[in-house]
């Protein structure tokens, strides 16, 4: 009888483990509607984002990007290749990135409180949080930029993995392309190879950490400076069209 109690404790957590994420995704899906009662609604960055993300399904960009990284309205223009709209893939794109966010989180809150239904309470109120509605409804890149750097923040919790140096390097590198404030997601990068520098020798992974760092941040840098000959009129590359 005890074997089968704790067999079914196991099958209701990972039930909930697997569909927490999408009730969470759910709750700030419903207050987002409910704030912006179906009217879109959108601020002086989201405008440009959407306007890039529809200039993108034509052309792909010749730098990173003006006063904000291209990498969100590159993802929205390229989910709307499927049929959707630009405005609704834009909110696929925050949807994904929400729906990881809570993926991610399940693991590290579950593990404090040991509850799996407590830890589906707390996940769904984090969820209700007055900013994410905000967030969310008025297609700002903050959600792909949070998910990334938690992304990034977890898998530097399991170096020196292998698997672990590749995931943190690829997560900072894609926040940067989302928002120039990934600078600090690669500081915090930079930072903790430093730290883990000893423990990265005793597992023979300097190589792997210093390869898999360095490239991200030669990715960013070069990125970077396609900004700076961009903006002086230097054609770098060739334009692309996706007529």
């Amino acid at each position: 009888m005890a074997g089968a109690t704790f067999s079914d404790k196991m099958n209701s957590d990972r039930i909930l483990r697997r569909f927490a994420p999408f009730l969470a995704l759910g709750v700030t899906t419903a207050l987002a509607l409910i704030a912006y009662r179906g009217i879109p609604r959108i601020g002086f960055d989201s405008h440009y984002f959407l306007e890039y993300a529809k200039e993108f399904r034509h052309r792909f960009p010749r730098s990173l990007g003006s006063d904000w990284p291209y990498g969100y309205p590159l993802l929205g223009a390229a989910v709307s290749r499927l049929g959707l709209s630009v405005f609704a893939s834009m909110l696929t794109v925050l949807a994904v990135g929400l729906f990881a966010i809570w993926k991610l989180l399940w693991p590290v809150i579950d593990s404090a409180l040991g509850r799996g239904g407590l830890t589906a309470g707390v996940i769904a109120s984090l969820a209700a949080a007055s900013i994410l509605p905000i967030e969310f409804g008025g297609l700002r890149s903050e959600i792909p930029f949070a998910a990334l750097y938690l992304a990034t923040v977890i898998a530097l919790a399991e170096w020196p993995a292998p698997h672990s140096i590749v995931a943190a390097s690829l997560a900072a590198m894609l926040s940067f392309l989302i928002r120039y404030a990934g600078v600090l997601t690669l500081g915090v990068l930079i930072a903790w190879t430093i730290w883990r520098w000893s423990d990265l020798a005793r597992e023979r992974r300097r190589g792997l950490a210093a390869a898999a760092v360095a490239g991200a941040v030669c990715v960013c840098a070069l990125l970077m400076l396609s900004n700076y000959l961009v903006l002086r009129g230097f054609q770098w590359v060739p334009e692309l069209r996706f007529l």
